[in-house]
């Protein structure tokens, strides 16, 4: 995760341009609103983007984001929700924009012409999970990634969360079974794009 003034470099010139320079009192709310979500946001992120790069760049993107609507006084009564909105609609711009050029992950897909097939179903299959997750629901989303991609424990999610057990537990058993119905599918999709690549 950026530093604090790692943070404030990297936002602050767009900021300028298209929102103005940030009062003292904005700018320390929008520091304030970094310390509490960007570790989580940030872990989200890094799930479903292909690299740390640009899992760092879709966080400051939001962050930007966000102080605009700072600057405009926008009413935000759900912090939380507003960020994970936000930064679930930049990483959707991001694969889009891939797409028009080439899938994402095609450029090392592609870069051996005499890769294992093996390797080339292994690489579908990454990407299928990416994107079948991306089509999640943020609840969903959320329960998946901190269960099954980061390993907490069900107890600690319920603390993080807020929430009692049984509701960690449902909240797994239906992001799976989600999960599961659509991953088929996605990976069939992208199995014949690469198919027809070949």
């Amino acid at each position: 995760m950026m530093t604090q003034a790692d943070f404030i470099n990297e936002i602050t010139e767009p900021i300028i341009a298209s929102a103005g320079k940030l009062s003292r009192e904005e700018s320390a709310r929008l520091q304030d609103v970094y310390e509490q979500y960007a570790e989580e946001l940030g872990h989200y992120l890094r799930h479903i983007t292909p690299s740390q790069q640009v899992a760092e760049d879709m966080l400051a993107e939001t962050f930007i984001s966000l102080a605009r609507a700072i600057k405009q006084e926008r009413t935000i009564e759900n912090m939380r929700a507003y960020l994970y909105m936000i930064a679930k609609n930049k990483v959707k711009d991001y694969f889009r924009s891939k797409k028009r050029l080439e899938r994402p992950d095609d450029e090392y897909i592609r870069s051996d012409r005499d890769e294992s097939m093996s390797t080339k179903r292994e690489h579908a299959k990454i990407l299928a999970i990416r994107e079948t997750i991306m089509m999640l629901e943020e609840v969903h989303q959320e329960i998946l990634i901190l269960h099954d991609l980061e390993g907490y424990k069900q107890r600690e999610i319920a603390q993080r969360l807020d929430i009692p057990m049984g509701t960690v537990n449902s909240r797994i058993r239906a992001a799976r079974k989600k999960f599961i119905e659509r991953f088929q599918a996605v990976q069939a999709q992208l199995e014949t794009e690469g198919g027809r690549d070949d």
